[in-house]
């Protein structure tokens, strides 16, 4: 048993043996305490990821709540652009009817031979350019009245000109 301690590579491999169990027990716990550490730091991040959803549920219900408060639309998007029920009390606050009756008998001429989508062209830039006093009056009071912007009141009247032009012509 003596002979292989006097063999100096015997000896040499064995201290060697020895020292990468060593370094290799020392390595092992530190990768154990890395691994406690992202077992850790992952932990936190899960609890981040729960509280960021949490917030975007807050925020979620926030902007239905403001949604709720807006106004509906007037008009409809489809084409062509129609009144919504919305609209229609807008119309009626308004009194289009016995205005369009009123002012579309001497538009006639100036759309007399257009296309449906040029009689919507005319009409939007009618109302937003050509509106006697009184109708610029009553549109201020219905923007005020029903909490919406005044482009909103003159597309009202732009569907409800442009509806009783295409009945005329």
């Amino acid at each position: 048993m003596a002979d292989w301690l006097s063999t100096p590579l015997i000896v040499t491999a064995s201290l060697a043996v020895i020292l990468a169990a060593v370094k290799f027990i020392r390595w092992t716990a530190t990768v154990d305490s890395k691994l406690d550490q992202f077992s850790d730091f992952a932990g936190e991040v899960q609890q981040d990821i729960r509280e960021v959803r949490q917030d975007l549920k807050e925020v979620r219900q926030d902007i239905t709540q403001i949604f709720l408060r807006l106004p509906p639309p007037p008009v409809a998007g489809d084409s062509p652009l129609q009144l919504t029920d919305f609209g229609r009390k807008m119309a009626d606050f308004m009194k289009v009817k016995s205005w369009t009756a009123d002012v579309a008998p001497a538009l006639r001429d100036e759309v007399a031979g257009k296309r449906p989508f040029e009689v919507d062209e005319f009409s939007r830039s009618y109302v937003q350019g050509r509106l006697q006093d009184d109708m610029k009056e009553s549109v201020a009071a219905c923007a005020y009245e029903f909490g919406v912007e005044r482009d909103a009141v003159l597309k009202v009247l732009q569907v409800a000109l442009r509806n009783e032009l295409l009945r005329q012509i």
